[in-house]
């Protein structure tokens, strides 16, 4: 956590952070909050997934019941899939962990949450 120890967090907001940072792309944010020199904005981002990188394989598991809920699912016969806008890396490290979500489709260029809720409809059919 040294890495981002030194930053001036005082002024971000939930707000702030929903609008400019939560479910953003890398580029996205380092371009919101480093405006004037994208080379610090890219060098925060990268720390931040070498951040998610060591803390998710040290901490991430299933939430409990989750096995129960997948169960259930497959003995309806219903499908599923996972759609996210995250690093492809990432995406297919967490649905490692949750065993039955196999379909993945990560899409770079989807921005709006739209777009993923009707490629999760697409994919369900």
């Amino acid at each position: 956590m040294d890495k981002f120890s030194g930053l001036n967090t005082k002024g971000i907001t939930e707000k702030f952070f929903i609008e400019t940072v939560a479910s953003k792309h890398n580029n996205d944010i380092a371009l919101a909050l480093f405006s004037g020199d994208l080379e610090q904005g890219l060098k925060l981002v990268d720390d931040k997934e070498d951040m998610f990188w060591k803390l998710a394989k040290e901490q991430v598991k299933p939430l409990n019941g989750f096995d129960k809920v997948r169960e259930w699912i497959e003995s309806c016969g219903l499908k599923r899939a996972t759609v996210t806008n995250a690093p492809r890396a990432n995406a297919e490290y967490m649905i490692s962990l949750l065993d039955g979500f196999s379909k993945l489709n990560p899409n770079s260029k989807v921005r709006d949450i739209t777009e993923f809720t009707n490629r999760l409809r697409k994919l369900l059919r």
